[in-house]
Protein backbone atom coordinates (compact mmCIF):
# COMPACT_ATOMS: atom_id res chain seq x y z
CA UNK A 1 0.00 0.00 0.00
CA UNK A 2 2.90 2.37 0.60
CA UNK A 3 3.56 2.50 -3.16
CA UNK A 4 0.10 4.04 -3.69
CA UNK A 5 0.77 6.75 -1.11
CA UNK A 6 3.99 7.63 -2.95
CA UNK A 7 2.14 7.85 -6.28
CA UNK A 8 -0.53 10.26 -5.00
CA UNK A 9 -0.67 13.73 -6.46
CA UNK A 10 -1.22 16.86 -4.43
CA UNK A 11 -3.63 19.32 -6.04
CA UNK A 12 -5.04 22.60 -4.73
CA UNK A 13 -8.77 22.42 -3.99
CA UNK A 14 -10.78 25.09 -2.19
CA UNK A 15 -7.70 26.65 -0.66
CA UNK A 16 -6.18 23.36 0.51
CA UNK A 17 -3.84 20.80 -0.97
CA UNK A 18 -5.60 17.48 -1.40
CA UNK A 19 -3.85 14.17 -2.08
CA UNK A 20 -5.48 12.29 -4.95
CA UNK A 21 -4.65 8.79 -6.16
CA UNK A 22 -2.93 8.48 -9.51
CA UNK A 23 -5.15 7.59 -12.48
CA UNK A 24 -3.35 4.24 -12.66
CA UNK A 25 -4.24 3.43 -9.04
CA UNK A 26 -7.85 4.44 -9.65
CA UNK A 27 -8.04 1.94 -12.52
CA UNK A 28 -6.34 -0.82 -10.52
CA UNK A 29 -8.56 -0.30 -7.48
CA UNK A 30 -11.77 -0.15 -9.52
CA UNK A 31 -10.81 -3.37 -11.34
CA UNK A 32 -10.26 -5.14 -8.02
CA UNK A 33 -13.58 -4.07 -6.50
CA UNK A 34 -15.55 -3.91 -9.77
CA UNK A 35 -18.85 -2.50 -8.54
CA UNK A 36 -21.70 -1.47 -10.86
CA UNK A 37 -20.30 1.85 -12.07
CA UNK A 38 -16.61 0.89 -12.05
CA UNK A 39 -16.52 -0.31 -15.68
CA UNK A 40 -17.76 3.10 -16.87
CA UNK A 41 -15.36 4.94 -14.56
CA UNK A 42 -12.39 2.88 -15.78
CA UNK A 43 -13.37 3.51 -19.41
CA UNK A 44 -13.61 7.24 -18.70
CA UNK A 45 -10.14 7.42 -17.13
CA UNK A 46 -8.64 5.49 -20.03
CA UNK A 47 -10.48 7.57 -22.64
CA UNK A 48 -9.14 10.81 -21.18
CA UNK A 49 -5.64 9.76 -20.10
CA UNK A 50 -4.72 6.74 -22.25
CA UNK A 51 -1.41 8.01 -23.64
CA UNK A 52 -0.30 9.44 -20.28
CA UNK A 53 -0.95 6.25 -18.29
CA UNK A 54 1.84 4.02 -17.02
CA UNK A 55 0.57 0.83 -18.67
CA UNK A 56 3.43 -1.36 -17.44
CA UNK A 57 2.47 -0.46 -13.85
CA UNK A 58 -1.23 -1.10 -14.49
CA UNK A 59 -0.62 -4.43 -16.24
CA UNK A 60 1.76 -5.63 -13.54
CA UNK A 61 -0.91 -5.12 -10.87
CA UNK A 62 -3.68 -6.55 -13.06
CA UNK A 63 -1.61 -9.70 -13.55
CA UNK A 64 -1.05 -9.94 -9.80
CA UNK A 65 -4.77 -9.47 -9.03
CA UNK A 66 -6.10 -11.52 -11.94
CA UNK A 67 -7.95 -8.57 -13.50
CA UNK A 68 -6.09 -8.23 -16.78
CA UNK A 69 -8.86 -9.90 -18.81
CA UNK A 70 -11.43 -7.42 -17.48
CA UNK A 71 -9.13 -4.53 -18.34
CA UNK A 72 -8.54 -5.85 -21.86
CA UNK A 73 -12.31 -6.21 -22.39
CA UNK A 74 -12.89 -2.61 -21.29
CA UNK A 75 -10.11 -1.33 -23.55
CA UNK A 76 -11.44 -3.33 -26.52
CA UNK A 77 -14.89 -1.72 -26.08
CA UNK A 78 -13.53 1.84 -26.09
CA UNK A 79 -13.99 4.13 -29.05
CA UNK A 80 -11.87 7.19 -29.79
CA UNK A 81 -13.15 10.33 -28.06
CA UNK A 82 -13.77 11.86 -31.47
CA UNK A 83 -16.58 9.33 -31.96
CA UNK A 84 -18.45 10.48 -28.85
CA UNK A 85 -20.86 13.34 -28.32
CA UNK A 86 -21.90 14.61 -24.90
CA UNK A 87 -25.49 15.50 -23.96
CA UNK A 88 -26.35 18.50 -21.82
CA UNK A 89 -26.50 16.25 -18.74
CA UNK A 90 -22.95 15.00 -19.37
CA UNK A 91 -23.96 11.53 -20.62
CA UNK A 92 -22.05 10.09 -23.58
CA UNK A 93 -23.90 9.39 -26.81
CA UNK A 94 -22.60 7.14 -29.55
Amino acid sequence: MEFRVQRRRSVPLLGRNVALPSPEDVIITKLRWFRDKDREDIAGVIAVQDNALDWSYILRWCDQHGTRTMLEEIRADLRPLGDLRVQDDGAWLS
